[in-house]
């Protein structure tokens, strides 16, 4: 799950730094990730990126823009 999550993050050039994936339940999960990026996106757009169906109840997502991260 933690692979396809990254790849559909990564899709358009972004980098996901940190994620981490918790089971919390029977079948439902807690996603908290870092992704750094050239373009300014929103945590929302990361939100819309995430195949439906996987359980994630409780998501938190950090956006960092390239020329901040690697400064």
């Amino acid at each position: 799950m933690q692979d396809l999550i990254r790849e559909r993050m990564e899709a358009d050039g972004d980098e996901v730094v940190d994620l981490h994936l918790w089971v919390v339940g029977p079948g439902v999960y807690s996603l908290v990730a870092s992704v750094v990026s050239s373009t300014s996106r929103s945590p929302e757009y990361y939100h819309r990126l995430l195949p439906p169906g996987l359980g994630l109840a409780h998501v938190t997502l950090e956006v960092w823009p390239r020329s901040e991260r690697t400064a």
